[in-house]
């Protein structure tokens, strides 16, 4: 849905215009994060919204679609909270990780590779397990399907990353291998 009409479908949806169809609130949270992600929704929209489901599914999903707000002060906002707050819960960090890693907002991500790049070593050799891999796996570029960012991710393993841990360096492996596939179907379809 990219288009105003298509918008204003998810709109008719959210708002219960389609009988028969129950609107519970994941369908909702989703629904409205859908109109955020093409900024067709505002804070006081998911602001009500969470007054309206006051659950911690809720609080998430909120954290989720404050985060996919097509904005770089957005994106921003989310990247820091994923990478630098270390008072969030992992749940807290992976809806601001999903919220902002949007695949129709890849455009707003490009900014945010060589900062990748710089700080995966450090996360992994300084955060736990669970918390370095949910940044390093999830916050790859890996809907920046180019040339540049393979280059930027060979220059990492062939850099900083040369001599890093196995287990890191089989994360950026694997999602490189991804981005080559990706290159490769890409090619095929033009």
């Amino acid at each position: 849905a990219h288009t105003k009409e298509q918008g204003a479908e998810i709109r008719n949806l959210l708002d219960g215009k389609f009988q028969g169809l129950k609107i519970d609130a994941d369908l909702r949270w989703h629904l409205i994060l859908c109109l955020v992600e093409r900024g067709m929704s505002s804070r006081a929209e998911i602001d009500a919204e969470l007054e309206r489901d006051n659950t911690l599914t809720g609080a998430l999903s909120h954290e989720r679609c404050i985060a996919a707000f097509p904005t770089l002060e957005a994106k921003e906002a989310a990247f820091k909270k994923a990478t630098e707050d270390e008072s969030i819960t992992n749940w807290s960090r992976l809806s601001a990780i999903q919220g902002y890693n949007r695949p129709i907002q890849r455009h707003l991500h490009e900014g945010f590779v060589d900062r990748y790049f710089d700080l995966i070593l450090e996360t992994y050799n300084t955060k736990s397990y669970e918390v370095s891999t949910s940044i390093i796996d999830l916050l790859y570029p890996s809907y920046l399907i180019s040339t540049q960012t393979l280059a930027k991710t060979d220059a990492w393993l062939n850099g900083p990353g040369k001599d890093s841990h196995p287990t890191l360096r089989r994360h950026i492996l694997e999602a490189k291998d991804s981005l080559e596939r990706a290159l490769r179907v890409r090619a095929i379809d033009k």
